[in-house]
């Protein structure tokens, strides 16, 4: 470590004392970056669909499930069914000839008939918040991977709803604000919410939904490996839900809309980053850990990812003639 060499005792309490400079450089910009914080991760989440048809009626036959189905015999002797499929991502009016004993139609003017089920998501998001003391605000983007496989009925219907895709995607859009709320032994924990808007993959017909922002509250658990470096995990609880506008049917009727929950429960694991505002030594030869000075300007000692101000002890817990390989070299084992 270069310096001038006055008050060496000094060292030990304030190395920055030691060096009688006058003014420490340090660059505005890496001040101005080390405010924010870049964040990484992915993991598993579950979403919950949960919707409730009470009007009208459900049938079902050999093709599916029907809303609002209908069936009629043409002139020349076949039965002309016709009914809104796929309600819960792109209905459309569907039609066709069928055995009317194959037919059946479940009123529903005295029963009302939930569907419930749940499908995963795979999420890659990426964010950038500012750092204010205990405080955090920011924004960022997610792409997820989703997949749905059935919904099922309560009674009086056995059959499951079975939807017209097995993958599909999500983009979300958010802003986030939260706080530090408590910090024990490099365990950090927080309290966030993001609040943003989705935009649901080509499986969901978009011209017919209509939804606001979702709403997400987590709870992230970091581990602070440096000023600048922390791994971290983050528990959270999605709050979302869409309409789904209905074609209009054969006897020129339009039916109400279908009000369709999905939140979902999240966990993320990944890596909050910043940009240090001072760069590493790049004297080979120093061997200082801490962040200390060469001819007036500022370094860091470690990478990123270590503690810039380790203490006694913190990297050799055990003195060096207290390891097992060297207590044979030395008298009496000690």
């Amino acid at each position: 470590m270069a310096g001038t060499g006055k008050n060496v005792k000094a060292q030990g309490f304030n190395p920055y004392q030691a060096y009688g400079e006058p003014e420490i450089k340090r660059s505005p910009v890496r001040a101005i970056l080390n405010k924010f914080s870049l964040t990484m991760s992915s993991g598993y989440g579950r979403t919950y669909y949960r919707h409730e048809l009470n009007e009208g009626n459900i049938s079902h036959y050999s093709g599916g499930l029907l809303y609002n189905g209908n069936i009629a015999q043409e002139p020349d002797g076949t039965y002309r069914y016709s009914g809104i499929s796929h309600w819960l991502n792109a209905p459309r009016l569907n039609t066709g000839t069928t055995d009317p004993d194959n037919f059946n139609i479940i009123p529903l003017d005295t029963v009302s008939l939930k569907f419930g089920g749940s499908g995963y998501n795979i999420p890659f998001q990426i964010g950038l918040q500012l750092d204010i003391n205990r405080f955090k605000i920011g924004g960022g983007l997610v792409y997820e991977m989703h997949r749905l496989n059935q919904l099922n009925a309560h009674l009086p219907l056995e059959e499951p709803y079975i939807p017209d895709f097995n993958n599909t995607s999500l983009s979300r859009y958010y802003f986030t604000m939260g706080a530090m709320v408590y910090d024990f032994k490099g365990w950090v924990y927080h309290l966030d919410m993001q609040i943003g808007a989705i935009r649901y993959g080509k499986a969901f017909d978009r011209n017919q939904m209509e939804h606001g922002l979702y709403f997400n509250l987590g709870i992230p658990i970091e581990y602070e490996f440096s000023e600048y470096f922390w791994l971290f995990i983050r528990p959270s609880y999605d709050f979302k839900n869409y309409l789904m506008q209905l074609p209009e049917l054969p006897n020129g009727t339009v039916p109400e809309s279908i009000a369709h929950r999905n939140s979902g429960l999240y966990v993320n694991v990944g890596i909050r980053i910043k940009y240090p505002e001072i760069p590493r030594c790049p004297v080979k030869s120093c061997r200082v850990q801490l962040k200390h000075v060469h001819d007036g300007r500022e370094f860091r000692g470690q990478p990123i990812w270590k503690k810039q101000n380790p203490k006694i002890g913190e990297l050799y817990p055990k003195l060096h003639r207290q390891k097992n390989r060297n207590k044979g070299k030395i008298s009496g084992g000690y």
